[in-house]
Parts: C-alpha cells; sequence; structure tokens
C-alpha cells in the first residue's frame, strides 16, 4: 500500500463571522494527521478575521487581501496548496464528520491511480438535511446531463494544476466548466458510499441567476449533439 496522500483543505471566504466557525471546527476536528488548511479571505471587515486569528494555529496559510472574484480566490488557494489533494470547503459548510478525510485517504492508498474521488452531499431542504446522491460513475454524459456538486469532490492538485485551474471569467459555474476539462483530459475517478460535507445556504450560486452562464459552459464544453443526446433526448424518451 502506499503512503498516506497529503490533502490541502481551501476554504475561500468574504465576510462570513455569522457561519465560518462551524467550517472551521469541521477542519480541526479531522482525525488524518497529514492535512493542511488554507484560507484565502477577499478582505473581510465583519469580524471573520478577529475569528480567523484564534483559529490561526490550525490554520497553514492564511490570506486577506482583495480579488477579483471567487475563482480568482480558489485559485489563489490552489496555488498555495501543497498537498496531494485538495478539497474547496466553503465558510457556509462543513464537514459531515471527523473520519472523512481519513476514509477516503484510505480508498486512495489502496488505487494511487485515482485522480478525482467524491462523495454524496447534505442539503437543506424545507428544514431538514436531505442526502444529495451524486452519479456512481462521473464522466462527461453525467456531467452534461445532470451537473455536479463540487463540494462532494477531492481533486488531485495536479490535475487541478495541468488543466489550467478555474477559469476566472465565470461567476458561477467555472467549478463545472473546469471539471468537464478534467474528464476530457482522462481522469480517473471513483465514487464512495459516504457523504462528505453538509451544504449551506449562503453560496453565491443560491443567490444568483446563472441560467444564461450555465449555458454558455454547456455550450463551450459540449458539441450540439452531446447537447441533445445527453440533455434533450433522455426527456422526448421519457428517461431520467
Amino acid at each position: 500500500m502506499s503512503s498516506s496522500p497529503k490533502f490541502s483543505i481551501v476554504t475561500v471566504t468574504l465576510n462570513a463571522v455569522l457561519y465560518i466557525e462551524k467550517c472551521l471546527i469541521s477542519v480541526v476536528s479531522q482525525n488524518c494527521a497529514n492535512v493542511e488548511y488554507v484560507v484565502i479571505d477577499g478582505g473581510s471587515a465583519d469580524g471573520t478575521l478577529e475569528l480567523l486569528q484564534r483559529y490561526r494555529e490550525h490554520i497553514d496559510c492564511l490570506v486577506s487581501e482583495s480579488d477579483r472574484g471567487l475563482y480568482h480566490a480558489m485559485n489563489k488557494g490552489i496555488r498555495a496548496a501543497t498537498g496531494d489533494f485538495i478539497y474547496f470547503l466553503n465558510s457556509d459548510d462543513y464537514f459531515c464528520d471527523s473520519a472523512i478525510l481519513a476514509d477516503v485517504a484510505e480508498i486512495i492508498q489502496a488505487d494511487p491511480s485515482l485522480d478525482l474521488v467524491y462523495g454524496d452531499v447534505l442539503v437543506e431542504q424545507g428544514g431538514t438535511l436531505v442526502r444529495q446522491a451524486q452519479v456512481p460513475q462521473l464522466d462527461r454524459e453525467s456531467l452534461c446531463r445532470q451537473g455536479f456538486c463540487h463540494q462532494a469532490l477531492f481533486a488531485r492538485r495536479d490535475v487541478l494544476l495541468r488543466t489550467g485551474g478555474f477559469s476566472e471569467d465565470c461567476r458561477i459555474v467555472a467549478d463545472g466548466d473546469w471539471l468537464a476539462r478534467a474528464l476530457a483530459s482522462g481522469v480517473k475517478c471513483r465514487h464512495i458510499d459516504r457523504v462528505v460535507a453538509t451544504i449551506g445556504s449562503e453560496g453565491l450560486s443560491n443567490m444568483t441567476n446563472w441560467r444564461d452562464e450555465k449555458r454558455r459552459y454547456l455550450r463551450t464544453n459540449f458539441t450540439a449533439w452531446e447537447r441533445f443526446r445527453w440533455r434533450k433526448l433522455p426527456g422526448i424518451l421519457g428517461r431520467k
């Protein structure tokens, strides 16, 4: 069995004092030793930085400066990270339990050829947490047809770097755009039957109408035939 992979957990935040502590605690509580924590703050002015200072001994890299948006900040996190795998934990999200990193490390140790490892997430619906299962086989077809929740995903840092990271021209869908490029490059993926994190409701994608940007992302990454075959045809034929 190979050595344990190193994880870089990256949290991008801006003015999140009301909810980021739960995120921080979920990282600090992990029972995996080979992990670093990177926090990229966009210049918060609401007490977030003061809260981060209380956890400073657990944060390996803390950057606080203005940026050009969410994906610019996430790209900063990629460059700052030194781990084998990167996981982006939003400031209003938190790991489901303290063993998730150790469990994912075990999967990767058993198969070091893996590039992307992903599980499921919990989302709030009407005051109740509901498990949002991801596709059993992540590929370009499944991504085009139904999308993917990036909070379920652990990605090899080398893959993020060689595929150019996130497009800073996008405001909402750069994670899907990047994943389409990564899948087209021939990465090896594995789904685990495991909840990774609970997703908060403060994210930009929950506050913005992103339909037009999604259309552009689909046209950029999938041919007209692929969009018809994978998105429209199943509806015409009455299939999911």
